[in-house]
């Protein structure tokens, strides 16, 4: 793909466009991946940690890729990098569902399914890697795009059903807290929309462009700007399945609660971080 200091054109308007936010992405993870590193209020456990770190790699690379490494190892690495993600959040919210003893043959199938994205990455990434990135006409993309949308519907459902968990015990908070699990509810299931969405449209990407493509030009009008038209919508594509869900990561972790993590006086636990494994409502009434 044509890169910021490489480009031609209508790709250099397009290519700008998403290098500007995935470099401000990537600027602003980093600064956040700062703060919540030293975390002194302990708001955030490891895991939530690793899916920050994760998804703020996926934003640096995104800002290397469009400004002067576009090739299909960083491409499909910056793909590997979110299904690797889209497996930590089903542990994630399996967590919040499961007992230990479901939860250790899920964990069993988790690790199965993070070595099939090894051998992914593997194959796509050095064995198979092509001299254009977006070499539609291999189905790589195809079999990666396909795992990402599997995933993802794979979180959803443990996130919903976490959801309704929550929501059974609603009952038996107090009114001010009802309206508290309330809100973060919606903002799981919003979460989890927009996760899925992204997913959605990169395999209906890939697959359409898979499906149409006879020659490597068909695949760069796929994938490269070629008209004035066609720089806006290849823009917002490019953001909507490759940074959209990182940056919702990043809002989620940090950026929501950034005044709670400098805060000296905030709580262990905090209600309004969206990725605590249990709230501290609904772990006091298991424990009740």
């Amino acid at each position: 793909m044509s890169t910021l200091i490489q480009c031609l054109e209508e790709t250099c308007i397009e290519t700008f466009i998403e290098a500007s936010i995935a470099t401000l992405g990537a600027i602003l993870s980093v600064n956040g991946f700062r703060i919540i590193f030293r975390d002194r209020n302990k708001l955030l456990n490891r895991l939530n940690k690793i899916i920050y770190g994760i998804a703020m790699g996926q934003l640096i690379l995104l800002s290397v890729y469009f400004i002067f490494w576009g090739s299909d190892f960083v491409i499909s690495s910056i793909r590997c990098l979110r299904i690797l993600n889209e497996i930590l959040l089903c542990i994630l919210f399996s967590e919040m569902v499961f007992e230990e003893i479901l939860m250790n043959k899920l964990m069993i199938i988790f690790k199965v399914v993070a070595v099939f994205i090894f051998v992914e990455w593997f194959w796509t990434a050095i064995i198979n890697q092509s001299t254009y990135d977006y070499f539609c006409l291999e189905p790589d993309y195809i079999f990666l795009s396909g795992t990402t949308l599997i995933l993802a519907l794979s979180s959803c459902f443990f996130g919903f059903t976490a959801v309704d968990q929550l929501r059974s015990y609603q009952s038996e908070m107090q009114q001010s807290d009802q309206a508290e699990a309330d809100r973060k509810c919606r903002e799981i299931q919003l979460f989890l929309a927009v996760n899925c969405i992204s997913a959605i449209f990169q395999f209906a990407w890939d697959y359409i462009a898979k499906l149409n493509s006879k020659t490597l030009e068909d695949c760069y009008l796929y994938y490269e700007a070629y008209n004035i038209q066609s720089i806006f919508y290849i823009a917002f594509m490019k953001i909507i399945t490759l940074m959209l869900s990182p940056f919702a990561i990043y809002y989620v972790l940090y950026f929501k609660t950034r005044n709670q993590f400098n805060n000296r006086l905030a709580n262990v636990i905090d209600f309004e971080v969206l990725w605590d494994r249990r709230s501290e409502i609904a772990h006091k009434l298991t424990q009740a």
